[in-house]
């Protein structure tokens, strides 16, 4: 297909594998090509080589056997270079040179758009390999300051500039986007780093975590990061997060990262492992003046409602982001006793904490039995009992938070409380190419269900030191 400058697109069966200037067809059959330019979607093409008195030919057909252009080369490794450094500069233009800049501005705490790339390919006899009868191209990439005026606008010398801008230099170029790399997106690569980014600023590690994060969606990859920094640590993302600790036998990787400790108290901080693994307190991950943790049964119910917290913060709430931080506390626990030391942490982790639970409540039993009305007689013999506030006193069609969910997108998401379901659930609702995730109701359900929490939360009876919602707007009581 063509793209926008009328160049020709050659793509693969997977993937597009690069462009052909316009300079270089030789259109053959108008009517064909005007069809085809109209067309959105991608045309078969036959290519048949020649090669005669230094020049090479290839002839595009189309599934008709009509000739529909030639490419001429006259020059075949310096066209050949040309048409290398054209593809590879829409590929900096398109993205790198963002992705740079903005890697820039994280590790200087400078604007962004600030530097231009440039890459230029020549090819060179020096490189010709004999042996192999084979060629090679130098490659030159130069960054220009945009700042500076034209006449000034010599390239930067790399060995001149900041820690920060090697160091920003050096990842893009030395490691996303190496020598093997070819400047393709490699898509399932399993990038690893060790204590990344430490000598950046804590802001800066934050936005770095983020800026990974979305490279990694944009580009189909993966990073793992083995770290002991904690605001590395995204309390959105601890689904995410693998903890390994030393055994007897040597170290094991924890699949999960609130893994049980068969004990109640520890096993309702989500955090604990997480804290411990890292030498922390809870102050590191969470500031009750600017969030509000709103604790959570199991990590499903955390992975559907950060998620939609985060889905929300960038529409809906987009001016003014719900302040909630969820945290799972691994169930409501099977006898009082353990209720009351899961209620008896909460209350050291949180000043005023509040607690989302489910209605477990069913038809044809002792409503007294259910897990759910245990938990809040437990709660109520407490001295300084906590906050419940029961999923069926939003709707009484909520008994789960798998209810707020259409049947149609529970069937596809949450046929089961599995966490590998919810986590798949999040990274498609957040990353997705497509807004059509979920149903308009689920979306109704989810948007009901966080208006409700704020009311709740904005309730008097709650205690001085928590943030009200009024009108959206985080104001102190």
């Amino acid at each position: 297909m063509f793209d926008k400058n009328n160049d020709l697109e050659i793509y693969s069966i997977y993937n597009k594998l690069f462009n052909i200037p316009k300079k270089y067809l030789q259109e053959i059959d108008q009517e064909s090509l005007k069809e085809i330019r109209q067309s959105k979607h991608l045309f078969p093409i036959e290519v048949k080589r020649k090669y005669k008195n230094n020049v090479c030919q290839l002839e595009f057909f189309n599934d008709k056997s009509s000739l529909l252009f030639k490419v001429n080369f006259t020059e075949i490794l310096e066209n050949l270079a040309e048409i290398l450094e054209y593809n590879m500069q829409l590929k900096i233009d398109s993205s790198i040179a963002k992705e740079f800049n903005e890697l820039l501005a994280i590790a200087e705490d400078s604007s962004q758009d600030s530097y231009q790339l440039k890459i230029h390919v020549r090819h060179n006899n020096k490189f010709y390999d004999y042996s192999k009868k084979s060629t090679a191209y130098e490659i030159k990439l130069e960054i220009h300051d945009c700042r500076k005026s034209d006449n000034q606008n010599e390239p930067i010398i790399l060995s001149q500039q900041s820690t920060g801008f090697q160091w920003a230099f050096n990842f893009m170029f030395g490691f996303l986007y190496n020598v093997g790399s070819h400047f393709s997106l490699n898509k399932n690569i399993i990038y690893v780093m060790d204590e990344p980014a430490t000598h950046l600023s804590v802001p800066a590690r934050k936005e770095f975590r983020r800026f990974l994060k979305e490279y990694a969606h944009k580009n189909h990859v993966t990073f793992v990061l083995a770290t002991h920094d904690p605001f590395l640590v995204d309390t959105d993302h601890l689904d995410e997060i693998r903890i390994v600790e030393k055994e007897t036998e040597g170290s094991v990787i924890k699949n999960h990262f609130n893994y049980p400790l068969n004990n109640a108290s520890k096993d309702s901080d989500a955090l604990d492992k997480i804290k411990r693994s890292l030498g922390v307190g809870q102050h590191v991950f969470h500031n009750p003046q600017k969030h509000r943790i709103i604790f959570v049964e199991g990590i499903t119910d955390y992975c559907y409602l950060s998620a939609f917290k985060l889905y929300f913060n960038e529409r809906e709430y987009k001016d003014n982001p719900i302040p909630f931080t969820f945290l799972p506390i691994s169930g409501l626990k099977n006898n009082p006793n353990e209720m009351k030391e899961t209620i008896q942490k909460l209350c050291e982790l949180d000043n005023n904490p509040i607690v989302l639970t489910d209605d477990d409540r069913k038809d044809g039993s002792d409503p007294q039995r259910a897990k759910s009305e245990e938990f809040k007689n437990a709660n109520e013999e407490m001295h300084d009992p906590i906050t419940i506030l029961q999923l069926s006193d939003c709707d009484r069609c909520f008994k789960q938070i798998e209810d707020c969910s259409s049947a149609n997108d529970r069937k596809k998401y949450a046929k089961n409380k599995q966490m590998e379901l919810a986590m798949a659930f999040k990274t498609r609702l957040l990353y997705g190419e497509k807004d059509d995730v979920m149903s308009e109701e689920t979306k109704k359900n989810f948007l009901k269900l966080f208006e409700w929490i704020k009311k709740e939360c904005n309730n008097l009876t709650i205690k001085k030191g928590y943030i009200k919602f009024d009108y959206n707007t985080p104001q102190m009581l």
